[in-house]
């Protein structure tokens, strides 16, 4: 039995996923890993880039048809694999060397882990018109459980926990990550930061695009507060609870919120970024509302060590 899978979902990913292969070839090399290229309805030469790393890494495609979601393919190609541990990347990033070493490393303790985020490489400075979480310690937000999260761009996860839980929820609108990664430490398995392993993001080049993602976030933001609404403090297991900062800590208005955001990134696309999160969350939280009061997460308990 292999060590680990890497899986990659990646739709039309034809431009950038042979930057992300290229960086895992020559990673690992003591360990017997795969990568998993899981297809999600592409129509351009997605399949064909994958499939020329097949002589340089042990890569398999996996096809997932039937719906377009990031969430369902991650699902699709995890349910392919055998391997005791899963570590997701996306198609559009790279991660840095060292960085599956660190990963491997880091879940010989840990059950669900995740690696720090880097924008500056990847991007212009035109770019980076939002700030890049996840830099220096995990994510949190001033709402819902007192959790932290993480992209689920750059995170490993012990298979029989991802197993237990469901793994990814395909019915969310978006932000499927946050919803994983505050599941998984609901079932009393908590999440473990990772600095050494780095992953390069590749950010939304265009204005239009800025808004388009900052709309999508802002409503799928509202949706998952409400689907965590219920959830106490007194309802996280002993073993994941966590000090938030204190920024999470601080409870403030969402035109606060905003402010502050556009104030630390001092470019236009800031602005649009934020305003299109802002619109978003405010006409999908109606909606959201309701439909999260039907959705609430089933509660797992998940045994054995949960370091």
């Amino acid at each position: 039995m292999k060590d680990l899978s890497v899986v990659i979902a990646a739709y039309n990913a034809e431009d950038t996923l042979g930057v992300q292969l290229e960086a895992l070839v020559g990673q690992g090399p003591d360990l017997d890993w795969e990568v998993v290229v899981v297809d999600n309805r592409s129509t351009d030469g997605t399949v064909a880039v994958a499939e020329s790393f097949a002589d340089r890494l042990d890569l398999r495609v996996v096809s997932a048809p039937d719906r377009p979601s990031g969430a369902y393919a991650r699902n699709v190609a995890v349910a392919t694999c055998d391997t005791p541990w899963i570590l997701f990347v996306d198609a559009d990033d790279m991660v840095a060397p060292g960085w599956l070493e660190a990963m491997a490393g880091a879940m010989r303790e840990h059950r669900f882990v995740a690696g720090r985020l880097d924008a500056k490489v990847l991007n212009s400075p035109s770019a980076i018109s939002r700030t890049v979480p996840q830099g220096d310690g995990l994510q949190w937000w001033p709402v819902g459980p007192p959790l932290p999260h993480a992209g689920g761009g750059n995170m490993g996860i012990e298979r029989s926990v991802y197993e237990a839980v469901g793994g990814f929820e395909p019915d969310l609108i978006g932000l499927q990550d946050v919803d994983f990664c505050w599941r998984v430490q609901l079932a009393g398995v908590p999440l473990h930061f990772v600095p050494e392993a780095t992953l390069h993001v590749g950010l939304r080049s265009t204005l239009r695009s800025m808004w388009r993602q900052g709309r999508n976030y802002g409503a799928a933001q509202a949706e998952i507060e409400h689907r965590f609404a219920h959830v106490r403090p007194e309802d996280v297991p002993e073993a994941a609870r966590a000090t938030p900062p204190e920024a999470a800590r601080q409870k403030s208005g969402k035109v606060a919120v905003l402010i502050g955001m556009v104030r630390s990134v001092p470019h236009p696309g800031a602005l649009i970024w934020q305003v299109g999160w802002y619109v978003g969350h405010k006409l999908g939280e109606p909606g959201r509302r309701a439909r999260a009061r039907t959705a609430r997460p089933r509660p797992v308990t998940i045994g054995g060590a949960s370091s």
